[in-house]
């Protein structure tokens, strides 16, 4: 199952973490440009 961006913030929304919604693009940008492993993407 992949999920879009918009549908997790839309998730995380609903379980009111506005803040985590909002920073989520900011966070896969960074991890992508930074070859993050999901570890250290979790850890951020």
């Amino acid at each position: 199952m992949s999920k879009s961006v918009t549908e997790i913030q839309q998730s995380f929304r609903q379980l009111r973490m506005v803040e985590t919604a909002e920073g989520l693009s900011d966070i896969l940008r960074k991890a992508e440009q930074k070859s993050w492993t999901y570890l250290e993407f979790w850890k951020s």
